[in-house]
């Protein structure tokens, strides 16, 4: 199947992406390896599989439309986000029999109970695609579960008042011990289901930046949430994220109350010729987001996403361009400065 979409631009763009991210994560050239990037393909399709097992969605619904299960509509209907989105390796969604092969999957992956799970699967998961030569020249390591539950009895010794954060997540080991201690608190302490599962968001976070990674611990945090996805609850946003917590770059113009991403597509080396970079975007454009009227991270990936989505509704250059003004305002952006920046940003973001 890759085969066949091998040179195919978008599918040449997600895979450059991808090593470029490697690249960053682990110091050195990816951009050759298509055999780790098919493995890191199959790794993210059985991890959104598993993903919605854990929601207990019927099997019928997933084979019916296989390909859904790579874009996160499904999470999105049930009021899940930050799970699953379109991205490197989405490509087997126009490959030929690429439905088919989604299909099998799913169906292996219904063979099992997902809801009851008490370590991290996807670790073992991981392990069993990525063999072990690769795993060592990279430096991957794994905490093994009974270790990370032992650290997280130690650190955590108020489970209902203090916040957590792996900042070099990995598949999320340290993720699902912390939310599975904070749930397990929370049931002492007669909480309900509702108010345990928003606090949990707001008390428990991940990052790393390795692309896959992040993909398997988003669903290590579903898989601690179990049968608890089930019951009454609000939206749930999990608190997993792509980003290098150790940069050592921090910009002169460095400001605390806004974040600004630099999009100048440089530094992507083609597939085709090692000697050739591409730009995606106009040199000096920026995407800035005002945070001083956002009190969560959850908010901000709201506004971040809707943005987005919204701008992506913008495909024709010679049409009027929307007014982002009532998205803005569900979010209650009321200042003049923010609001303005906002716009800016929504603007690049429908153009490109």
């Amino acid at each position: 199947m890759y085969r066949s979409q091998r040179n195919d631009p978008t599918t040449r763009l997600k895979r450059d992406l991808w090593a470029r991210l490697l690249r960053s994560a682990l110091g050195t050239g990816f951009e050759d390896q298509e055999a780790l990037f098919l493995d890191h393909t199959l790794l993210s399709i059985e991890a959104a599989a598993i993903g919605h097992a854990v929601m207990g969605i019927n099997l019928a619904v997933l084979t019916k439309q296989p390909t859904a299960i790579l874009t996160g509509q499904y999470f999105r209907d049930a009021g899940i986000y930050n799970v699953v989105e379109a991205d490197f390796f989405d490509w087997i969604r126009t490959a030929p029999e690429g439905e088919r092969f989604l299909r099998q999957v799913i169906r292996r992956i219904n063979m099992f109970n997902w809801a009851k799970t008490e370590h991290d699967v996807l670790k073992v998961l991981y392990e069993s695609i990525i063999d072990a030569d690769t795993r060592k020249g990279a430096g991957e390591y794994y905490t093994p579960d009974w270790l990370a539950e032992g650290i997280v009895q130690k650190a955590l010794t108020k489970p209902l008042e203090q916040r957590a954060l792996d900042p070099s997540c990995g598949s999320g080991t340290f993720v699902y011990h912390l939310a599975k201690r904070v749930l397990s608190a929370a049931e002492d302490a007669g909480w309900d289901n509702r108010k345990t599962l928003n606090h949990l968001q707001d008390h428990v976070f991940g990052l790393d930046i390795h692309p896959v990674s992040v993909l398997l611990a988003r669903i290590t945090y579903l898989l601690a949430l179990g049968e608890r996805l089930e019951g009454d609850r609000d939206d749930i946003w999990v608190p997993v994220h792509l980003g290098d917590s150790i940069q050592w770059h921090q910009p002169a113009d460095h400001d605390e109350n806004r974040i600004s991403i630099n999009i100048d597509g440089v530094d992507l080396t083609l597939a085709s010729a090692s000697t050739v970079t591409a730009t995606l975007f106009d040199v000096g454009q920026v995407l800035a987001f005002p945070l001083s009227g956002i009190d969560d991270p959850g908010t901000f990936d709201r506004l971040v996403t809707e943005i987005t989505d919204f701008a992506k509704t913008y495909t024709n250059l010679n049409s009027k361009k929307p007014s982002v003004d009532s998205l803005l305002s569900r979010f209650s952006i009321t200042d003049e400065g923010d609001h303005s920046t906002l716009e800016k940003t929504f603007s690049v973001l429908c153009i490109h």
